[in-house]
């Protein structure tokens, strides 16, 4: 499906549902603590939400980063979907917090994730040697077709 249909089918399906919602992952929780490894290298990947909490497919359209412990760095963040271990990058995020502030990044189109599947997160840094964090949540939408 092509960028152009995709996002028509998004607005028809909006414009003829009452059953999309908004949603946030973790729910009513303080967001997940990424860190990343070294330099320009990606730490672990760090659940968002395990697969049960995934009940129907869910799109993916953006994340909410805060600058986390060291404090100001650039940083990408990954998100990605699938078993521990087995995880599959879909969206590289950059983010930029040495204003010393936090921020919301909305993804030019939604990613889908299956129902079942869960949904991880991953982070790297600029700073040479050393392992800066940055907490981060995922924004979904559900009730797409």
């Amino acid at each position: 499906m092509g960028q152009s249909e995709l996002l028509s089918s998004l607005y028809q399906n909006h414009s003829e549902s009452v059953n999309i919602r908004t949603l946030v992952f973790p729910d009513l929780a303080a967001g997940v603590v990424l860190t990343g490894a070294k330099a320009y290298a990606y730490g672990a990947w760090v659940q968002i939400v395990a697969a049960a909490g995934v009940v129907v497919d869910t799109w993916i359209s953006g994340v909410e980063l805060a600058e986390g412990l060291a404090g100001g760095d650039q940083y990408q963040v990954q998100v990605g979907s699938g078993a521990g271990a087995a995880e599959v990058g879909l969206a590289a995020i950059p983010f930029d917090s040495r204003n010393g502030s936090g921020g919301q990044v909305d993804l030019p189109l939604p990613i889908k994730v299956l129902a079942a599947t869960r949904i991880a997160a991953r982070t790297a840094n600029a700073a040479a040697g050393a392992a800066n964090t940055i907490i981060a949540k995922v924004k979904a939408i559900q009730g797409l077709v």
